[in-house]
């Protein structure tokens, strides 16, 4: 037990969160570049088989079970082995650790989605109460290797003792995904712009979820290196 005398351990702060995100994205981003790209090819592939398979119309009835949860897992995974490590590991090394990751960041992932689902049926804020809650899960599969249960778990232990920095860093966080959509949108549609409506719009949708994705995953990751020591004093 601490004596009386002793200072308190202070929190980490907002401006620390904020300012490892986006010293990960300045320093990271060509790694990240390539996931997003990655992603987004992969995440079109799976929704033009899907499309082809079902109908383009019946995308909406796949839910969280789209085939395009599988590059994005993938990807996902990556993006997170790149911010995660004070060294800068390649794109290849990334991949190569993401292909070990997979099926566990595949069932992480899922859930979370399911989780997320579950969550709007309740109106919308229970659904970002779950992304905010479970920030952490998919980031604990490529850090710790824990089970299922222990990645979730693990999350709200840490967002717990974080409440205020957390929130606070989810307004730079998506004060960072406007700015992303926009320019991001714009390349986006530049890709999609010409292709008949169904292409167009898997390609549109695979963009901007691959986008996304990684822009949360390397928010989370690099919240995770500042948080994570102070849970382990």
């Amino acid at each position: 037990m601490d004596s009386p005398d002793t200072d308190p351990i202070p929190r980490p702060s907002v401006v620390q969160v904020a300012s490892a995100f986006l010293e990960a994205m300045l320093t990271r981003w060509q790694v990240l570049l390539i996931m997003v790209a990655l992603a987004w090819a992969g995440g079109a592939a799976a929704k033009a088989v899907q499309g082809l398979l079902f109908g383009f119309d019946a995308g909406a009835a796949f839910g969280v079970f789209g085939v395009d949860i599988i590059p994005t897992a993938f990807f996902t995974a990556a993006a997170a082995h790149a911010v995660l490590w004070d060294w800068k590991p390649t794109a290849r090394e990334c991949l190569e650790i993401a292909s070990r990751a997979f099926p566990m960041m595949l069932i992480v992932l899922a859930i979370y989605r399911i989780a997320f689902m579950i969550g709007l049926v309740f109106l919308f804020l229970p659904g970002l109460a779950v992304i905010f809650i479970f920030t952490f899960a998919p980031v604990l599969v490529m850090a710790q290797k824990p089970s299922v249960p222990e990645a979730f778990l693990g999350s709200w232990q840490i967002i717990r003792d974080n409440v205020a920095a957390m929130i606070g860093s989810y307004i730079v966080f998506f004060l960072t995904c406007v700015g992303a959509v926009v320019v991001g949108g714009i390349i986006i549609g530049l890709a999609s712009a010409g292709l008949p409506e169904n292409a167009g719009g898997v390609v549109w949708n695979a963009g901007l979820t691959s986008l996304l994705s990684i822009l949360h995953i390397t928010f989370a990751a690099s919240a995770y290196k500042v948080l994570a020591p102070a849970e382990e004093t």
